[in-house]
């Protein structure tokens, strides 16, 4: 294959760590002499002028969310101009961990698999799949790393995501690799998790963020959420259906103020045992209403815990439970060298003035 003529790569980021890997890819690019951009995937993307002609190269770059590829990039996909002779590669970053000397990989599961083959389906050449190791930043489970790790594990991933850059804009292919077999024989078991994920687990897990005692209703959440899922209801920050858990809110809230509520999370694998209509699950249903009809209500109940869990948070001694029951307000918030929320919200709607951020951080 001839070498690509531009390159645009197409980046959905929470917390800078895929934008990341997005500039190496471009530094590889003007190495090579050959013109990039780099796109952000976000509830206002518009795929209408993407360039699908000969000689263009497609880079889609995302994290992995649920060992699969994030909801809003199938979507954005789905919605890709069919190619007319481009050609396209994907890369997942996946959370990676360091002990002591030890690096330790994450798992990219399924995330290039489908986003490859929603680009096939549109007609585009795919030249190949990458999975990056970038430093986990799932601050619902666990602390941040702190900077040096972060610093070590991302030192460790640009030579990968470089030499992956120059061999594929150099018309070469990259497809069976100890790294694709890694991801895809790890991950095709965990097919009906990434499933249930794209279907209710994203929804649940956005369903975990509140704000404590420390919010002051600036306003930043919303702002700067890249799918539009955060909305400012009275005084209170509200997460709707379409959070994505990318950990932006969390990372670059300048008062710390966004935790997840780990008692609520408890509270919710409670209750959701508990069914709605109790003589439907005694009933024999075939398979292709019963898994339907029992998300539909399993939604029903993570909707109506949720809204008793806002309302109720409007009460501060209430807020204060909530922080005291989490580990969350004692972790570290993930923030990448470099990076800054400007640079991760490409169309970023401006704060209201009356909603103005002061401190310095946010910046």
């Amino acid at each position: 294959m001839p070498p690509a003529d531009r390159l645009t790569l197409w980046t959905f980021s929470g917390t800078g760590n895929t934008l990341l890997v997005a500039r190496w890819m471009a530094d590889a690019a003007l190495e090579l002499g050959i013109p990039s951009s780099i796109q952000h995937i976000d509830h206002r993307t518009r795929t209408d002028a993407i360039d699908a002609n000969p000689g263009s190269l497609v880079g889609v770059l995302m994290p992995t969310h649920g060992f699969t590829t994030p909801w809003i990039v199938c979507k954005t996909l789905w919605r890709f101009p069919r190619s007319r002779g481009a050609r396209a590669f994907c890369v997942a970053t996946r959370g990676g961990l360091q002990f002591g000397r030890v690096f330790t990989p994450g798992l990219a599961g399924t995330a290039c698999f489908l986003a490859a083959l929603l680009l096939a389906c549109k007609g585009y050449g795919v030249r190949g799949w990458l999975g990056v190791d970038m430093p986990s930043n799932w601050m619902s489970l666990h602390s941040a790393l702190k900077p040096a790790k972060v610093q070590a594990i991302g030192e460790r991933a640009k030579p990968v995501s470089q030499r992956f850059a120059h061999h594929v804009l150099g018309g070469g292919s990259w497809w069976f690799t100890r790294n694709a077999a890694y991801d895809l024989l790890l991950g095709l078991p965990l097919v009906p998790i990434s499933l249930g994920y794209l279907v209710l687990g994203r929804a649940g897990l956005g369903k975990l963020f509140f704000a404590t005692n420390a919010c002051n209703a600036c306003g930043l959440c919303v702002a700067a959420c890249p799918v539009g899922a955060v909305q400012m209801r009275g005084e209170r920050p509200f997460w709707t259906w379409d959070c994505e858990s990318c950990m932006r809110c969390m990372s670059y809230c300048p008062r710390q103020a966004i935790d997840a509520s780990h008692l609520f999370a408890v509270a919710l694998c409670l209750v959701m045992t508990i069914p709605l209509l109790p003589w439907l699950y005694g009933a024999e249903l075939p398979i292709w209403l019963d898994w339907p009809l029992s998300t539909a209500l399993w939604g029903l109940e993570l909707a109506a815990c949720y809204r008793l869990l806002f309302w109720a948070s409007k009460a501060g001694w209430v807020r204060r439970v909530l922080s005291w029951t989490t580990a969350t307000t004692l972790y570290r918030r993930h923030k990448q060298p470099d990076v800054r929320l400007k640079d991760l919200a490409g169309a970023f709607r401006p704060i209201p003035k009356r909603a103005a951020v002061k401190d310095p951080r946010a910046a």
